[in-house]
């Protein structure tokens, strides 16, 4: 006798269960969440996508994911990531030949803490430095601010970068020069940083602090107060195993955020390792777009980006193109929902690709939704762009690093969605597509709207473009960009959710997907993403369309229902 997924699940769970849509939800088994409230947790158990090969080769239907852990599977995985089973076991409990039966099962996983426990990952709230090494490090900088306009090499190397003279000015980037020739940089006595003396590995004592010569990029807190000074060393100066980088002994562990101008559901922010990439994206797109610089591909968000992070709209995880890099996506993925992998299309970091050309303002402005649009032409040239947009000393200070205030969030981790004041709420097919032309014929500011015709598709896209209409429903009342959506959009595990408050206004939006299967087709679900990603058209469809939740399933049907 086979086992149902939904009702392994409502076992554990019971009434706590409740349908959504196709599906059913509440707590994950996995990560938690409280009975009766949360949500995270999903069961598809008429699904036939997505599944193994087992469950496939038996017709055993039924798909689960967690939106908050990002674990995922078929009724085999649940049974063994969730009820403990190993795979003859699991196949056992299914009925399936040659699994054995299973007499002793492991130990399931933990019962779902309560949703004021903590979860598996917090973020940290880092100890600020003493006053006193505050007070250094603002002389050092004070320093190395002077120094760099004498330094064409280092102003020479910044640039390369996409680092202007705008850009050195405004986030304080500075130099400091050897003290003399016997050493690449200088001693101070530790004391002077407010440092206890260090027993070395050879057990001496230590009591002088080495600073390297080089780069100095620091950041602050909202004050004002230097809490954190890194130096990016010569090549010359570094051994076999020596860092690039050197930062300060006392510095704060706080990764650097550069908060973006926008309201927090409205903000979009980049996750990068090095802090002059998260300047210069910070610094090309008018301080519109947020960064935060984790230092390291395994670095974390501390309690404030962190509040930042889940408020955003779009969260672009831009970790150096390498394999550390790609290492480090799977927790921002997991953690954040409103995470999207955007590595550089050159190079290995957003400085690389810049230095090989390409155009940094275009790269970020396409990983954007059409709610944060970048001013600007982009047929201008970079440099004169980046110019236009000065982060001043005062904008960095109060708007730019280390914030402590954290606004409200969003469990969903949503955004607003973009205005369309020009449509109707729910106005029907009819009414949308009137809509649409009037404005386009009127001349009033939209986007270009091109209108499906049979001659646009192939014989296979148009069957299945015919097939999947509303019943009465011609194609030419369907937008170009909307019908290609739905091409790309079919069979991908992803819906767009609404949300909507007493009023029936529109107060926020989040993407669902199922993590797993996206990373396996990446390559087939970054292409419906970029184009979602830059059609107004499909999005002013989407807001304009009745259902809360939409899919590729729905995404035509416009008469549909509200739930």
């Amino acid at each position: 006798m086979r086992t149902d997924l939904l009702a392994l699940y409502r076992t554990r769970f019971g009434s706590a269960v409740k349908r959504q849509g196709n599906g059913w939800n509440g707590p994950c088994p996995l990560c938690g969440g409280q009975p009766g409230k949360s949500d995270r947790f999903m069961v598809w158990p008429d699904r036939a996508e997505s599944l193994g090969e087992t469950c496939a080769k038996h017709t055993i239907t039924g798909i689960w994911s967690c939106r908050q852990c990002g674990e995922s599977g078929d009724t085999i995985a649940y049974l063994m990531k969730i009820d403990g089973l190993d795979f003859k076991a699991a196949l056992a409990e299914l009925g399936i030949e040659g699994g054995r039966p299973s007499y002793r099962r492991r130990r399931a996983p933990a019962e779902p803490r309560l949703a004021d426990a903590p979860s598996r990952w917090m973020p940290r709230e880092w100890p600020e430095p003493s006053e006193q090494w505050s007070a250094y490090a603002a002389r050092l900088l004070a320093e190395a601010e002077k120094n760099i306009w004498n330094q064409s090499a280092a102003l020479h190397w910044l640039a390369a970068r996409g680092i202007d003279e705008a850009a050195v000015r405004a986030y304080h980037i500075g130099y400091l020069p050897a003290e003399n020739a016997r050493y690449p940089g200088r001693y101070r006595s530790r004391s002077a940083l407010g440092l206890e003396p260090k027993t070395g590995d050879d057990g001496k004592v230590r009591t002088k602090l080495f600073i390297p010569r080089g780069i100095v990029i620091p950041t602050f807190a909202p004050d004002g107060r230097v809490l954190n000074l890194r130096i990016r060393r010569h090549r010359e100066d570094l051994g076999e195993r020596s860092p690039k980088y050197l930062e300060l002994e006392g510095s704060c562990k706080a990764p650097l955020l550069l908060r973006s101008s926008l309201p927090g559901p409205l903000a979009a922010y980049f996750v990068t390792e090095a802090e002059l990439d998260a300047m210069l994206i910070h610094h090309a797109t008018g301080g519109v777009v947020g960064a935060l610089a984790v230092r390291t591909n395994r670095g974390k968000p501390d309690v404030s980006a962190d509040g930042r992070l889940r408020e955003a709209v779009r969260v672009c995880i831009a970790l150096d193109y390498d394999g550390p890099g790609a290492d480090g996506v799977d927790f921002w993925e997991k953690t954040y929902p409103a995470a999207l992998r955007w590595p550089t299309p050159e190079g290995k970091d957003p400085g690389d690709a810049y230095r090989l050309g390409v155009d940094i303002r275009e790269w970020v402005s396409a990983a954007l939704p059409p709610s944060i649009p970048l001013s600007g032409s982009k047929s201008e040239p970079h440099r004169d762009r980046v110019s236009q947009h000065c982060v001043t000393t005062q904008d960095i200070c109060k708007n730019g690093q280390l914030g402590t205030s954290v606004a409200g969030q969003l469990e969903v981790g949503g955004g607003a969605a973009p205005k369309m004041d020009s449509f109707e709420k729910g106005s029907g097919p009819a009414g949308l597509s009137t809509q649409i032309r009037t404005s386009g014929e009127s001349g009033a500011e939209s986007p270009a709207w091109a209108w499906a015709t049979e001659d646009a598709f192939t014989p296979d896209e148009l069957c299945r473009l015919q097939a999947a209409l509303p019943a009465g429903m011609p194609l030419d009342l369907l937008p170009l960009d909307v019908a290609r959506a739905y091409l790309l959009w079919r069979g991908i595990p992803a819906a767009f959710v609404k949300f909507r408050d007493e009023n029936g206004d529109s107060v926020g939006f989040s993407w669902e997907r199922d993590y797993t299967w996206c990373r396996k087709n990446s390559e087939r679900f970054e292409t419906f993403w970029n184009f979602q990603n830059t059609s107004p058209v499909l999005w002013r469809w989407m807001s304009d369309h009745p259902a809360l939740k939409i899919t590729s399933q729905n995404l035509l049907h416009i008469w549909g229902s509200n739930e």
